[in-house]
């Protein structure tokens, strides 16, 4: 009999130990568990503020950027890529972060909208050099009806366009524009255009609210090259070294230059100054980093900020 009763008292004990273990590495499981789940809360939290910090630098840089435009336009009625506006900013230290700035005149490049304009020659013209910058990033310019009917307000197909119908018939389906585009990015949605042709279109082009002229003294070679209907890699690079940072004093200046003189050019809708801009500006805190890009409107005089987009324009 007390054989039998110190048998079931140690098996009890026995059992009341392993379930004493058992609780305790639970709880020390739980413990261990609730501790970097911690961490990671704090960690996250860390890096929401500093992503807030680095956005705020990164919106400091619109300041920067319009204090430098308003300084310019006081000074200079043209807009050169000699001026202050053009240098940019270099990594610098603020408030415990890094920024950088970088300023670009968007009116050296195409405006993709222009190709609405109400004005059908400045319309035809547009649609003429956006061809040939297609034709130079080896894009079918047969694109072109398309695209013009992406930014009309009907959903009335051009000849070689396309409307709804044909973007209906995609997996999945989607629908024309039928509006202005507000990005280059846009094209993308286009057949016939992949991610390696926008990338030779996307720092020859912009979407700005209006149709705009081409400043000739910001313009980079591609664009210069659309302008005219045979012209050279070689001399467009002249065009550009020689107007180097004062720039063309004023178009026909610039369509005497040599390189020039037997290129079929049209004059029209040329300019020497600008009203928009972009504002590349980067800014890094703790693990925070935003790259901002803000496009600038200065026509009234009062500069002010258009739109704005993070990591690409």
């Amino acid at each position: 009999m007390n054989n039998r009763f110190e048998q079931t008292y140690r098996n009890e004990s026995g059992m009341a130990l392993i379930t004493v273990l058992l609780v305790t590495a639970l709880a020390s499981i739980l413990a261990m568990s609730m501790s970097s789940g911690q961490q990671l809360d704090i960690r996250r939290t860390a890096n929401m503020i500093d992503g807030d910090q680095a956005w705020l630098l990164a919106r400091s840089l619109e300041e920067w950027g319009r204090q430098v435009l308003i300084r310019d336009r006081q000074q200079s009625a043209d807009d050169t890529l000699g001026e202050d506006w053009a240098f940019g900013l270099p990594p610098t230290t603020v408030n415990n972060g890094v920024v950088s700035g970088q300023i670009e005149d968007l009116q050296g490049r195409l405006n993709i909208n222009t190709l609405v304009d109400i004005d059908p020659k400045t319309a035809e013209l547009a649609a003429w050099r956006m061809s040939r910058l297609f034709s130079l990033c080896e894009i079918e310019d047969d694109l072109i009806p398309a695209l013009i009917d992406w930014l009309d307000g009907d959903s009335d197909t051009r000849p070689g366009g396309a409307e709804d119908d044909a973007y209906q018939l995609r997996d999945p389906p989607s629908r024309a524009g039928n509006q202005k585009m507000f990005t280059p990015s846009e094209l993308l949605q286009l057949d016939g255009i992949d991610p390696g042709q926008y990338a030779c279109l996307a720092p020859n082009l912009t979407a700005l609210p209006e149709s705009t002229k081409v400043n000739i003294n910001t313009a980079p070679a591609l664009v210069i090259r659309a302008l005219a209907e045979d012209l050279s890699a070689e001399a467009a690079e002249e065009v550009i070294n020689d107007r180097a940072g004062s720039g063309y004093k004023n178009v026909a200046e610039f369509m005497a230059h040599p390189a020039l003189v037997d290129a079929k050019l049209d004059a029209r809708d040329l300019d020497l100054s600008s009203n928009f801009f972009l504002i590349m500006g980067q800014a890094d805190f703790g693990h925070g980093q935003v790259d901002l890009y803000s496009v600038i409107d200065r026509r009234s005089g009062d500069i002010k900020v258009i739109s704005r987009s993070i990591g690409a324009y």
